[in-house]
């Protein structure tokens, strides 16, 4: 059954992307008044060094295939250790799989406003464990 208050033009699957389109509008706009308002409270503390074992790596060819859960990592990590995905991206991330459940496939990504060569560039990096 379709929704009377929905344009008459959007089947059901266009209505879910644009909400979803919506949402990490709405996330990343957050992310960054969040941002700003951190950025007010003066300066962050320094981070812990990671340890030796645990090395943070950015470039594709330094992450073994398949070794990032990216339904558990949380955003800092996602925009430090995955290439093309800043903080703003992180946070749209994090934010849908709060609500939604955990993403399933790259397809998800893509569905999140991710350029396609970006998911393209980190899908062999990531596992949709949860």
């Amino acid at each position: 059954m379709s929704d009377p208050a929905a344009p008459a033009h959007l089947d059901e699957p266009s209505a879910v992307r644009l909400a979803l389109r919506l949402l990490t509008a709405a996330a990343a706009v957050g992310a960054l008044v969040l941002a700003g308002l951190t950025a007010a409270a003066g300066p962050r503390p320094e981070r812990p060094e990671r340890p030796a074992a645990a090395p943070a790596l950015t470039t594709p060819s330094q992450l073994p295939r398949g070794s990032l859960p990216i339904n558990l990592l949380p955003p800092d990590e996602l925009a430090e250790r995955l290439p093309g995905i800043g903080p703003s991206y992180a946070a749209r991330i994090a934010h849908v799989r709060t609500i939604f459940g955990p993403l399933r496939s790259a397809d998800d990504l893509s569905a999140l406003g991710i350029p396609s060569a970006t998911v393209r560039r980190i899908a062999p990096l990531i596992s949709f464990r949860t």
